[in-house]
């Protein structure tokens, strides 16, 4: 069976079957129902990397901006 929006290009045939931000509806279900366990930082090896490596970098969650 083919998608009807076969002709599109792969994350927009993608985001066209998410109904909303939230739809976790293309995840298994036994996954979804899984408790979260968020993986501790090592401080250690933060405080260890080599802040260089990000220069220039600039990155803004689109989700969190404000608009006013």
């Amino acid at each position: 069976m083919k998608c009807a929006a076969s002709h599109l290009p792969h994350t927009q045939k993608q985001a066209e079957l998410v109904k909303s931000r939230r739809d976790v509806g293309n995840f298994d279900k036994e996954f979804t129902k899984m408790v979260v366990e968020l993986t501790p930082t090592d401080k250690l090896f933060i405080m260890n990397l080599d802040q260089n490596e990000f220069q220039g970098f600039s990155y803004t969650n689109p989700e969190f901006i404000i608009q006013v």
